[in-house]
Parts: C-alpha cells; structure tokens; sequence
C-alpha cells in the first residue's frame, strides 16, 4: 500500500500569542508583568513624589500613559526601565484588544 504525499504546503503558522487571563483583559498587565512589578512601580514613583493608584493602572489606559510618562521623565534609572517595562505590557494589551474587536 503506497501513501501518496499531498503536494500542498501549510502557511507557516502565524505567532501564537497568550490568550488573556481568565479575570479578562483588565488583569492583563497585572498578569503580563507581575503584581509585583505594578506595586513596585507606585513605590518607585513615591519616592520621585507621584502617587499611581495600582488597580487604576488596570483599566485606565490614559490614567496608565500618564503614570508612565511621568515616570520616563524622571531622574530615577530603575523608574525609567521599569515605565518602558510597562509601557510594552500596555501596548501589547492593546494590541490584544484590536485583535480581538477585530
């Protein structure tokens, strides 16, 4: 019994990315980097005298931006790295709403 090859090739597959946690996509940040780094966050913008209200940082896109561009502004080397930390997780949070309304 001969098996006969099909000639056809499959499209490469396209990147797979992480559905959103099971709390939806409000917890998506919070799950991409860690509660720990969102709380480590307002503590280092504390210290530089701004305050961020971590769960606000959940579901407020503008309020999120905001927080982060004020971090990238300061002084502090570990604020910096960590805002554009952040900034990444958001933008690929947002990027997984398009998808998804799409």
């Amino acid at each position: 019994m001969a098996l006969h090859h099909s000639t056809q090739h499959a499209a490469p597959a396209a990147p797979q990315r992480r559905p959103p946690p099971a709390g939806g996509l409000q917890a998506f940040v919070a799950d991409e980097l860690g509660m720990g780094a969102l709380l480590r966050f307002r503590s280092l913008m504390v210290q530089q005298g701004q305050t961020v209200q971590v769960a606000r940082m959940c579901f407020d896109k503008i309020y999120a931006y905001e927080r982060i561009a004020s971090a990238h502004a300061t002084e502090s080397e570990p604020l910096r790295r960590l805002a554009l930390e952040l900034f990444q997780a958001y933008h690929r949070r947002d990027e997984m709403r398009q998808t998804l309304a799409s």
